[in-house]
């Protein structure tokens, strides 16, 4: 079959990160082709829940701004650290 008829799958959510609800998460990947994540507010708003993944054989720390997005392949490994203050809110889109 003929990739280009193929339709890709979307699915949206907003994540929100705090001490109360959901500190951190534990390293994984993603069941799906690509992720896009979208910054909803600044690093500076919070304390720890870092963005981080293991990439080029190293752990990393992505970058974190309001309105700035992150897309990477679906599996690569990741997770956040565990938050300690404040409140991390993102979009997460998940494309088949």
């Amino acid at each position: 079959p003929d990739t280009a008829d193929k339709k890709h799958q979307l699915s949206i959510f907003l994540r929100m990160y705090s001490p109360q609800t959901r500190p951190y998460i534990a390293f994984h990947s993603d069941i799906c082709r690509y992720t896009c994540v979208v910054a909803l507010n600044d690093s500076r708003e919070y304390d720890g829940g870092r963005f981080v993944m293991i990439a080029d054989n190293r752990l990393q720390i992505a970058p974190w701004q309001a309105g700035k997005a992150l897309l990477h392949a679906g599996n690569l490994i990741h997770g956040v650290s565990k938050l300690t203050q404040g409140t991390r809110y993102s979009l997460v889109m998940f494309v088949n």
